[in-house]
């Protein structure tokens, strides 16, 4: 601590020294200034002029600012100070300006100085609904165990109380229990009677844990809610147990008297010669205590290991299981199950199989099955490779396809440099749902290339050709023929120095008969275009296209993108129905800026059919450059299809100004109706001086600082 003034009396038998005339000190951040001040020492000896046990000035005041002429004080008849532990002031007056406005008053002000929290914080303010009301919070340490004691006062409802204790407090254990209590003279749904609090948070070398009840009691219900969470993870496994618990009891609505239970389960292990597992269970359990036609159970398990071995081969396999328990036993469950290997040796030799099994039990129908599996073995040699495939395929639970067989199919496929690939194969087939077997013969060539015939033109060319034959069993006449053909060719124009214009041309066709419906093949054939000007910061695109097989268009979009600035990025864009003659998507402009003092978002939808807007969004945040301290932030939102009472969605505004030691906001939210007044001091830590007004707690008033 640092005190100096023009006097100073030092009596070496009571160990007290007497400081006046233009006393000045500083112990921390805190400024003193006072007619005089007393300091009484341990003892007598003169070396322990230093440390004094305890401090008094009369009258005297206190600031955080630095200046001469201090822009806050506080004045006090008397100030104690005992030095590592706290300070006490007596009629106490909050000055501004300079020492020159007085604005609140404190008869006690207690400030612990071996805690950056301010031991007492103060509320004051007016509800709409509550009245006036006072906010008392004490913030105290018992054995090192922080705690806090509520004591409020509400003209209309009446007194509120409460306290919150930990019970253990330590950096990676903590533990509180809380309760608050309030009257309720108006008779407010909104307001509970009661309500009390665990919470506990745990962490130790691999572990991390917490816990959390609250029960809330109101006239007419009573509400409890539970969530807890353990994980355990190291460098080769993770465990975790979560789950939430919810519980409503009305009085006298009891139909709806419920509760709600979640619980989830994981577990990832990794262990050694590359064996991975995994499991992760979800379980959600509705409960109506007097309605059971209401009640619901749901649960998802999904568990898997993956394994690889030295010699080449991985294997893996998972498993899932989904089960909806509804009213009245009616069930619905759903099993999956998969594996799956896959093993390389010698000179370019694999195999891979897959198998996959389910198993859909659905209320009022019969079981469905259904199973697929695949297994390939083949080699690769240079430029060739051949396999040989068995295989089942199956459509999944809703999906449309059917089941057939590959029993075997041999393929052999030859890519020679250049710019052709072949195809061969042969196998023999059967589907489920036609019975319908045979045999099944393919050859096939691909083509792709890209070149420039001309320094403006650069064409694309992806085709395929294959042809098929069939031998159908019970079919003695007659081999069945097909050729399938698809081709995808581009061709981009430089029409200009930053133009382009890309035209495409997609199709897919068959010929002939296939008697199977997995070979079936629907004709397909679309033409598309984009005209498209990139330069610099610009970017735009137009495309579009007409399907030749349904005589449609298909939709015209149009996009912009924009970049005035390495830190400012403009797109619009929208899209067009030519068949319908209507715009098919709102145009939106999206505009990002994000520079050292500004950063800001607008965002517009407007519907083009309509002529009018469809949304508007803004977010911005703006900082005064230079030392004046002031900053803005604004947010925004107006739908304008919802009705009209409702369409502003958000609005608000924050001001804040930067004043030396000190900060001053302004907050307004025009959705709630709310607008607060903060005063900040950096000379405390905790809350500071808020005063403003909501819809629903009409006028508000808060001690805030950081």
């Amino acid at each position: 601590m640092n005190i100096r003034s023009d006097k100073l009396n030092y009596n070496p038998e009571t160990g007290v020294v007497e400081l006046t005339a233009n006393v000045r000190g500083q112990y921390g951040v805190y400024h003193f200034l006072a007619d005089e001040i007393i300091l009484k020492m341990e003892d007598g000896q003169e070396e322990q002029l230093r440390t004094p046990e305890e401090i008094m000035m009369s009258p005297g005041g206190f600031t955080g600012c630095d200046l001469d002429l201090p822009h806050y004080l506080f004045r006090a008849s008397t100030i104690e100070i005992y030095p590592g532990d706290y300070l006490i002031a007596y009629n106490v007056v909050f000055y501004e300006f300079d020492g020159k406005l007085p604005l609140f008053y404190w008869p006690v002000l207690y400030i612990n100085l071996d805690d950056d929290r301010t031991n007492i914080e103060f509320e004051y303010g007016y509800s709409s609904l509550r009245g006036w009301y006072g906010k008392l919070t004490y913030n105290y340490n018992v054995l090192e165990r922080p705690g806090q004691l509520y004591l409020d006062y509400y003209q209309n409802t009446g007194k509120a109380y409460g306290i919150k204790q930990h019970y253990i407090h330590t950096d990676n254990n903590q533990g509180y229990l809380y309760y608050y209590t309030q009257d309720n003279n108006i008779g407010s749904e909104r307001l509970f009677d009661w309500e009390a609090t665990l919470n506990h948070d745990f962490e130790w070398q691999d572990w991390e844990a917490s816990a959390f009840i609250n029960y809330q009691q109101y006239d007419h219900r009573d509400v409890t809610n539970a969530d807890f969470y353990i994980n355990n993870q190291t460098d080769d496994y993770e465990a975790n147990l979560a789950s939430d618990y919810e519980r409503l009891i009305y009085y006298e609505a009891e139909r709806n008297d419920r509760q709600i239970t979640n619980i989830n389960l994981g577990y990832d292990r990794s262990f050694a010669r590359d064996l991975d597992i995994y499991i992760d269970y979800d379980l959600e359990w509705t409960d109506y205590f007097n309605r059971e036609d209401f009640d619901q159970q749901t649960s998802d398990l999904q568990l898997g290991f993956n394994k690889g071995f030295d010699i080449g081969l991985n294997l893996g396999g998972d498993y899932r299981r989904e089960i909806d328990l509804r009213v009245d036993e009616e069930l619905t469950r759903e099993d999956q199950a998969e594996l799956e290997a896959d093993y390389r040796w010698g000179d370019g030799w694999r195999a891979e199989f897959e198998y996959e099994y389910g198993r859909l039990l659905e209320p009022e129908e019969d079981l469905q099955e259904r199973w697929s599996g695949y297994f390939l073995a083949g080699r690769r040699v240079g430029r060739f490779d051949y396999n040989m495939v068995l295989e089942r395929d199956a459509p999944g639970f809703g999906d449309d396809g059917v089941s057939f067989y590959r029993w075997p199919e041999f393929n052999l496929n030859y890519s020679p440099p250049g710019f052709f690939d072949y195809r061969l194969q042969l196998g023999r087939y059967y589907e489920d749902q036609t019975d319908i077997e045979g045999y099944r013969a393919a050859a096939g060539i691909d083509f792709s290339n890209r070149w420039q015939p001309m320094e403006r033109f650069t064409l694309r060319s992806d085709q395929e050709l294959t042809g098929l034959i069939y031998r159908v069993r019970d079919e003695k006449e007659g081999y069945p023929r097909a050729i399938n053909y698809e081709s995808e060719v581009s061709l981009e124009t430089r029409i200009f120095e930053n133009w382009t214009f890309t035209n495409s041309h997609n199709y897919i066709t068959s010929f002939g008969a296939t008697p199977f419906n997995f070979d079936d093949i629907e004709t397909e054939e679309v033409f598309e275009s984009e005209l498209r000007y990139r330069r610099d910061r610009i970017d735009f695109t137009l495309d579009s296209g007409y399907d030749l097989i349904d005589f449609i268009y298909l939709p015209l979009t149009a996009a912009v993108t924009l970049r005035p600035n390495d830190d400012w990025r403009i797109r619009i864009n929208t899209e067009y129905d030519l068949n319908e003659m209507e715009f098919s998507d709102d145009l939106s402009l999206t505009s990002r800026y994000r520079g050292e003092q500004l950063t800001a978002t607008t965002s517009l939808d407007y519907d083009l059919n309509e002529y009018q807007f469809y949304r508007i969004r803004n977010q911005l945040d703006y900082e005064v450059p230079g030392e004046y301290g002031w900053s803005i932030s604004n947010r925004i939102r107006y739908d304008f299809d919802r009705p009209q009472e409702d369409r502003l969605r958000e609005a608000s505004i924050a001001l804040r100004k930067r004043i030396h030691c000190r900060e001053l906001r302004f907050t307004y939210d025009h959705i709630d109706r709310e607008f607060t007044v903060s005063y900040h001091l950096d000379l405390f830590g905790g809350r500071g001086l808020t005063t403003g007004r909501s819809q629903e707690e009409g006028f508000l008033f808060e001690i805030d600082s950081d």
